[in-house]
């Protein structure tokens, strides 16, 4: 199993460990085989709760320190009391959704106030997108083969992110120009760059 961009490349670690502590509750969305969970059992973290529609989960993890529950984001409220998590990780999980704002609702219930929600998503403003918008109908990242079903333009994003939490931080996958049938990556320097050739992007958000 692939992980996302921002797993690989150690962002969501190093926001972690900015935002959160290691005594903090974090519950991870859409686990897949539990990689991330893995990691951050590996750096101290002491209260993990993961959440999938199934258990897809490789390997053991400690059961004082890892917990796994087995619901439908779209349909399932999240097993926790208001205002008792620090973090949550919706990395790559909320466009496979059919009901994503239940979840972004869900999340905004069971964080303490100032808890964190970051959410990746696919980035439907990229260049690249916006041609296969105008040409086709399609939006980047959505095709007939994906299961991704649910999208954020920016008057939905303000409406159901912005209606409970704050963005702090904003992060772009790396920016790629495609040439002779193959990807050449940017120069990572340079940010803006990113913004309108990547494909995916990361929202640090914060309860109000």
């Amino acid at each position: 199993e692939k992980q996302s961009f921002f797993i690989r490349q150690g962002i969501i670690r190093k926001l972690l460990s900015k935002y959160s502590s290691k005594d903090g509750v974090v519950v991870e969305l859409g686990v897949g085989n539990g990689q991330l969970a893995k990691d951050l059992v590996g750096e101290g973290y002491k209260n993990i709760h993961l959440i999938d529609v199934d258990n897809y989960l490789s390997g053991e993890f400690p059961p004082d320190i890892v917990s796994f529950h087995q619901l439908d984001l779209s349909f399932n409220k999240l097993p926790f009391n208001d205002d008792s998590v620090d973090i949550i990780l919706a990395i790559a999980i909320l466009e496979h959704l059919e009901n994503p704002i239940l979840v972004i609702r869900e999340a905004a219930r069971v964080l303490k106030k100032g808890g964190i929600f970051m959410a990746a998503v696919p980035w439907i403003f990229s260049l690249r997108s916006k041609i296969l918008f105008s040409t086709k109908g399609d939006l980047k990242g959505y095709n007939r083969e994906n299961n991704h079903i649910s999208l954020f333009t920016r008057a939905i994003f303000n409406k159901i992110f912005l209606k409970f939490f704050s963005v702090l931080e904003t992060h772009y996958s790396e920016g790629y120009v495609s040439i002779l049938g193959k990807k050449v990556r940017l120069p990572s320097s340079n940010k803006w760059l990113h913004k309108y050739f990547c494909d995916k992007v990361l929202y640090t958000l914060q309860k109000q």
